[in-house]
């Protein structure tokens, strides 16, 4: 019907692990409601589940998370606490199973439905892995990490020391009727259940502190399609059900929970709700947003996990797999696995791009040989000036990208080297391609009358041209030999002096490295150090902000020794933190590296 642009029905429930397959036909209710209402939801995981490319595409009806349910009556019988980790549920529940069956060895007493069956597998399998970060603030683990793999492993535990094959992959009548009968020690299920025999908890981590529930729920939003008329009252009808008064009327009289995180402060809310334990619980929200289809990801996901778990895969084979379902390989400074690889390459590609430009002008050189004509006065400079630009590219790329303070203008070239460089070889071009419009001009020297040959010169009418004109007018030359040299002197020296800047200084600072008795070039080096963290010592206790101001103030001159004295990308010389200062041979290490521009 979306598809179709019908505006039929102007509001559109939808649960929230859609919000890719909806919000394309779907209005930006930031559009339509007032800025306050959105915000009341967007501190929560709302953030997340209601939104679609920065659009706010619906916002909660009611939200729903896992918990785990403990039979509290049984963990006081044999004397136990309510876990906070896996290993101590395992624990726990071991202990109760075995003395339990001391007294009866035909009970029916079970330990943990862990819910990995084909409807709620994945988010049992997604939060136990949210549940393996390292720090409560860190993002959900990479899936070819070492966590993600502890994480999995953990779950097989879980199954093969307390539970079974057949708990594992019970469907959703079985774990209500353990709610009901209360014979398991803990059970995992959504928040929306009542049980007078179980008490909800957040469910455990891989340590004390850090946990993970799976949030599900219905999302609202409006018919992109529909009228404006009709959109406006959908508006109010959405603003109208997702206030804080309504959500809090269906908290007391359905028993959910909202999106509206504030309300878990309210002291009426309070008392129906277990406000503490929403505040501990850590949402996550499964991967809707990795996968255009998330059914069809999601599928994916759950039978490799169910191939490690009740198969014979393991749990780095799946997870890889898994890791190739949505990834498109590529040579790639970001790529972990293949960043050395890629840095090699860029590296040998930039330096044999600068030497490329080294023989263009180098080249320009054989055009001096036999008669002068105006196709070779033309080519000569479309050969040393695009020379000149393949040469300097790659340093002005470098020169952009470690700039001491990093700025919106460093950011993008860092991030598009390439159109970088195309944009300098384009302006070549143009430039080039403008030199056409008035040709070069052949002009002969005659100058028998003067005891010398005649010989030809070329006259050029852009900047640089002018330049080596005015010289050669100012010379006075008249001799095609010494005309001949002169160009030929020009073009070997710019090469060379170059190739020495660029390439060459490296060797001699490797004989100083090797060399520790002249130490010339460290103490010349330890003394900037010193000036260095004298200038960062005296500033220190300086107010940032008023150091902000004084810097928006200075002149080009301070700005440059400010700079100058800097020894990271945005590092303050008054911070105590980067006070430490490069010794005199770990700088000439990293300079005599080969690290020329990378493009």
């Amino acid at each position: 019907m979306l598809k179709k642009k019908e505006g039929k029905y102007d509001v559109i429930f939808y649960d929230n692990v859609y919000p890719i397959r909806f919000g394309p036909y779907l209005v930006d209710l930031r559009t339509v409601l007032p800025k306050e209402h959105i915000d009341m939801y967007s501190s929560g995981i709302a953030s997340e589940t209601c939104t679609y490319n920065d659009k706010w595409v619906g916002l909660p009806v009611e939200v729903d998370f896992n918990v785990l349910y403990v039979n509290e009556e049984i963990l006081k019988e044999y004397n136990q606490e309510v876990p906070t980790t896996w290993n101590e549920l395992i624990d726990t529940a071991e202990y109760i199973l075995k003395e339990d069956r001391k007294k009866n060895p035909n009970s029916d007493l079970s330990a943990y439905n862990g819910l990995f069956d084909i409807s709620s597998g994945m988010c049992s399998i997604y939060e136990i892995m949210y549940s393996f970060r390292n720090q409560k603030n860190d993002p959900f683990p990479d899936l070819l990490s070492e966590n993600a793999i502890k994480a999995l492993e953990k779950i097989k535990e879980i199954k093969e020391r307390i539970s079974s094959d057949e708990e594992f992959q019970s469907v959703i009548p079985y774990t209500i009727n353990k709610l009901m009968n209360g014979r398991s020690i803990f059970l995992k299920y959504w928040n929306n259940i009542y049980s007078m025999k179980y008490k909800q908890h957040y469910l455990p981590g891989g340590k004390s502190g850090i946990s993970g529930s799976c949030v599900g729920g219905s999302n609202i939003g409006i018919n992109l399609f529909s009228s404006e008329e009709k959109k406006k009252g959908a508006a109010l009808f959405i603003e109208y059900l997702t206030s804080k008064e309504t959500q809090k009327e269906l908290m007391a009289s359905s028993n959910i929970a909202t999106g509206i995180m504030e309300l878990y402060d309210d002291e009426e809310v309070c008392k129906i709700v277990d406000c503490e334990l929403v505040k501990n619980i850590q949402f996550i929200n499964r991967p809707t947003h990795v996968n255009k289809d998330y059914d069809e990801y999601s599928a994916f996901f759950r039978e490799r996990v169910f191939e490690y778990l009740y198969g014979n895969k393991t749990a780095s084979q799946v997870l890889h797999e898994i890791n190739d379902y949505s990834k498109i390989y590529k040579i790639s400074l970001d790529e972990d696995d293949n960043s050395s690889l890629a840095l090699l390459f860029i590296g040998i590609l930039s330096g044999l791009m600068m030497i490329f430009g080294l023989c263009l002008i180098l080249g320009a050189g054989f055009l001096e040989y036999g008669d002068i004509s105006k196709f070779k006065c033309q080519f000569k400079w479309i050969m040393v000036t695009f020379g000149i630009t393949l040469n300097l590219i790659p340093i002005l790329h470098k020169l952009f990208v470690y700039f001491p303070e990093e700025n919106k203008y460093s950011t993008w070239i860092k991030n598009n080297r390439y159109i970088f460089l195309f944009i300098f070889i384009l302006i070549e071009l143009i430039l080039d391609g403008l030199s056409f419009i008035k040709p070069y001009e052949v002009n002969f020297v005659f100058n028998i009358n003067n005891g010398d040959v005649n010989f030809e010169i070329s006259i050029c009418l852009d900047i640089l041209d002018s330049i080596f004109l005015i010289i050669t007018e100012t010379l006075n030359i008249n001799n095609y030999i010494v005309s001949f040299l002169l160009n030929e002197i020009i073009y070997i020296m710019f090469s060379l002096s170059n190739y020495c800047l660029i390439y060459g200084y490296k060797l001699f600072l490797y004989f100083i490295l090797k060399n520790k008795e002249d130490n010339f070039l460290s103490g010349s080096i330890n003394k900037l150090n010193d000036s260095s963290i004298s200038y960062k010592n005296k500033n220190i206790q300086s107010d940032s902000r008023n150091s902000m101001n004084t810097k928006s103030k200075m002149g080009i001159t301070a700005k440059i020794i400010e700079y100058h004295k800097k020894t990271s990308i945005n590092g303050n010389v008054g911070k105590q933190t980067i006070i430490t200062a490069p010794t005199t041979d770990s700088a000439m290490v990293r300079s005599s590296k080969f690290d020329n521009g990378y493009i």
